[in-house]
């Protein structure tokens, strides 16, 4: 089932030459509430810092849910790079560790949120497109 959203969202196009609509792939989906006002950028290392506001107070969410971040490289041997639990969501950044294979690479990001537990997830949303 979760395939088949994904395919009749995310995707574009007929075989052989399907595309991806990356700003309606889903990294996580769930009913804690999604990231708002994001951003992604590069400090001077080439590492990604994401960015968000502090949402905490909005429905189920709670300062201390966890941030994952997710860089895809489709273009790359080491095509993803992530973290699972990379900061609090009141903390509103947080920065992802990009390998120096992928210095020149286009990628695709994504922020998420999960509860502490690891129960609950949020819909993740599309930061957009960097290099490196």
């Amino acid at each position: 089932r979760a395939m088949k959203v994904l395919m009749n969202s995310a995707l574009t196009g007929e075989y052989p030459t399907y595309g991806i609509l990356y700003d309606k792939f889903l990294i996580s989906k769930g009913d804690l509430p999604a990231p708002e006002n994001v951003a992604v950028s590069l400090d001077e290392a080439g590492n990604f810092v994401f960015t968000w506001a502090n949402n905490s107070t909005d429905g189920t969410a709670k300062a201390n849910d966890k941030a994952v971040l997710v860089a895809w490289f489709p273009e790359r041997q080491i095509k993803l790079a992530y973290a699972l639990e990379a900061a609090d969501r009141s903390a509103c950044t947080a920065t992802l560790a990009i390998s120096i294979d992928n210095k020149g690479a286009a990628a695709e990001t994504w922020i998420g949120f999960v509860s502490v537990d690891g129960k609950i997830a949020s819909d993740s949303v599309h930061t957009g497109s960097l290099v490196v």
